[in-house]
């Protein structure tokens, strides 16, 4: 670790991995093969907590409107008029 910058660290120190710190996930609509993340940061025994893929940018803007009480009509305004993202070409 020393020296080493925290990016390169995670990814390349055994313990990381040994740990549990460092794990291998896929994202749906990002990327073509695997990639490598941080793991979960609490353990707890008997409980499985997979490291699943981040949020697309705008991934969940609809649907947090939406609970929110914010209609389509609502919605497609505040993206007009960039307020806020959906999920749009970049997914």
């Amino acid at each position: 670790a020393d020296g080493a910058r925290w990016s390169r660290f995670w990814l390349t120190e055994p313990w990381m991995v040994d740990q549990g710190l460092r794990t291998t996930t896929s994202h749906p609509k990002r990327f073509e093969k695997p990639h490598y993340r941080h793991g979960p940061a609490l353990r707890f025994e008997g409980v499985d907590l997979p490291a699943g893929s981040a949020a697309c940018i705008g991934e969940h803007t609809r649907p947090i409107l939406a609970e929110l009480g914010y209609d389509g009509a609502a919605t497609a305004a505040l993206e007009g008029d960039g307020v806020v993202l959906d999920q749009g070409p970049w997914v």
